[in-house]
């Protein structure tokens, strides 16, 4: 026999009991996100997770909340980690800006430097980005000296005598020796490594963007912004 409610209407108890699992799903998977966001900033330690420095850098974006990636065109995690450090990029807020220094810990890798601040004189380096990873990861072109990078530019519509002039010039060396002095001050030891605000540093590891999510968090809160 069905049981009955007191005004004698049948009851589906399998149904009620779907509908009671059906609603305690969605109820977790609303709080899913809260939860997930509070643990993940009670997770991040200084010292553990990122470090400060002793003292701060000078920032390149005043006004802005400012991540400074620290990468290189040779390097594979590099290559990995562009795609989703751009699409990180593009849900932040108009508060936020992302820069890039190009890193070389020797004297063979310094043309990649020159390689990042050439294309970004020419303002096309933010274009021909992901063209450079492929270049050297996915097609494993040689791109170590600047003949090599000359002769890639201008299958990319940059002309050669003009690349090769640059690479020598005052400007391009200047901002080589200004990022790999910036990368000694921020203490980098391998890439990418992230910099927030000019202070915290991350290294290289798989939850980098979380981390810097939660100290662009901490940054809004100490100042008093809103995203």
């Amino acid at each position: 026999m069905t049981p009955t409610v007191p005004n004698d209407e049948p009851v589906d108890l399998q149904r009620r009991a779907t509908l009671g699992r059906v609603a305690g799903a969605f109820a977790a998977a609303c709080l899913a996100p809260v939860l997930t966001a509070a643990r993940a900033q009670a997770q991040f330690v200084e010292g553990t997770d990122y470090d400060r420095l002793p003292t701060a850098l000078s920032k390149e974006a005043p006004g802005k909340i400012e991540v400074m990636e620290f990468f290189a065109y040779w390097c594979p995690h590099c290559n990995e980690f562009d795609p989703r450090l751009n699409e990180w990029a593009t849900r932040q807020p108009s508060d936020v800006v992302l820069l890039h220094t190009p890193w070389a810990y020797q004297d063979s890798q310094v043309p990649y430097q020159r390689l990042f601040y050439i294309l970004e004189e020419l303002g096309r380096e933010k274009e021909l980005r992901a063209r450079v990873f492929a270049a050297i990861h996915t097609d494993h072109i040689r791109m170590d000296t600047v003949d090599q990078q000359a002769a890639w530019a201008a299958k990319n519509g940059i002309d050669a005598q003009k690349f090769r002039q640059m690479s020598e010039s005052f400007s391009v060396q200047t901002s080589v020796r200004r990022a790999s002095q910036l990368a000694i001050n921020a203490n980098v030891s391998g890439v990418p490594t992230l910099m927030v605000e000019a202070k915290y540093v991350i290294g290289s590891r798989s939850d980098s963007l979380q981390v810097a999510d939660f100290l662009i968090a901490q940054t809004r809160k100490q100042g008093g912004k809103k995203a």
